[in-house]
């Protein structure tokens, strides 16, 4: 932001200043190098470097490119899938959760979970709870957490803004 003096022929500002409430830039997500598909990393990469140049309008569409190629990297490999012929991201949402079990990653986090609580709870001669695994176990816990509870609130709040008209009300 820059202060100009109320000369209207100086056109040079006296003072500029910096906004400190400005975000940082957006960092990628911890373990992103676990994105096993080099494309599909760089999209997100892309997506962030965009984001921390400003360059806002070009989000939507880089979001929606990064989503296509998770559904479609999730999707490679399936015989009764022909990339070639969906090429659109509604329908190619709709055959991941039809060939794709999505859940189970969810199912795999809940039983880690209950495994490792049996090891607190029940006498194991080989591992002994410890800060380490207290702490991966409640960071899993919290993933379980924001999936059921804070995503669904979520996507209700970012449905509504999305749906706005141009007076700020919401389209019905």
């Amino acid at each position: 932001m820059c202060f100009y003096d109320d000369d209207p022929q100086d056109k040079r500002p006296y003072a500029t200043y910096v906004d400190p409430s400005q975000p940082k830039d957006k960092e990628p997500i911890e373990n992103h190098d676990l994105i096993d598909d080099p494309r599909v990393r760089l999209a997100y990469t892309s997506v962030l470097d965009t984001y921390n140049k400003g360059a806002l309008m070009a989000i939507p569409s880089m979001v929606g490119r990064a989503l296509e190629g998770i559904v479609k990297h999730q999707l490679k490999g399936n015989k009764e899938v022909d990339l070639v012929k969906v090429r659109m991201l509604g329908p190619l949402l709709d055959l991941l959760a039809e060939k794709v079990d999505l859940s189970l990653p969810l199912k795999d986090l809940a039983k880690a979970l209950t495994d490792a609580r049996n090891v607190g709870t029940h006498f194991d001669i080989d591992i002994e709870p410890n800060k380490d695994m207290a702490v991966k176990m409640l960071e899993l816990l919290e993933v379980i957490i924001e999936y059921i509870y804070v995503l669904p609130a979520q996507v209700i709040s970012f449905r509504t803004y999305i749906t706005r008209d141009e007076n700020g009300s919401v389209d019905k």
